[in-house]
């Protein structure tokens, strides 16, 4: 009972602490925080551009995808590296979520049950179709899942794809 009416409580009345923390992340899930020095230099450059909008029109949001992407890769450890605590322990749980992920995707990208983006010659692109491929897909219970709108993981995700299409 004590717990239930402490729950009930925390959610009637969330201190400040669990304000910022749910607008931080929140933040990070809908890839709004702040850009960091290199994203702001870049945006910038493009502000200065007389072109730089209609190029490229958006950076922010690409840049903290990037980034997000990368904390649930390999790369998520150098940066867990740089952290202290509870931001350490979290940016560790995604490296190791996100590295684990990769390894499943390239041990099915073996086995052929991932595929990458269409073939650029016309017979093999047709036959890639004909066969019931999608694009950037793994097969599931014979059906084939595009996989490039699961974000955060979507984007190391495609770089794995993108190394063994390359190879």
């Amino acid at each position: 009972a004590t717990f239930s009416r402490r729950v009930a409580d925390l959610l009637t009345d969330p201190s400040i602490e669990m304000m910022q923390k749910a607008r931080s992340h929140a933040d990070l899930v809908t890839l709004k925080t702040d850009p960091d020095p290199i994203t702001k230099s870049f945006m910038e450059l493009r502000r200065k551009s007389k072109v730089g909008q209609f190029i490229v029109p958006f950076v922010q949001t690409p840049a903290n995808l990037f980034k997000l992407g990368a904390a649930y890769s390999p790369l998520g450890f150098a940066r867990a590296a740089k952290l202290q605590g509870a931001e350490r322990a979290e940016m560790i749980g995604r490296a190791v979520v996100g590295s684990g992920v990769m390894s499943l995707f390239a041990s099915q990208v073996v086995q052929g049950n991932v595929t990458a983006g269409p073939p650029s010659d016309k017979g093999e692109r047709d036959l890639f179709y004909a066969q019931g491929k999608q694009p950037y897909s793994i097969l599931i219970n014979g059906q084939w899942v595009q996989f490039r709108r699961f974000e955060p993981l979507a984007t190391p995700l495609n770089w794995t794809v993108a190394m063994f299409d390359a190879w």
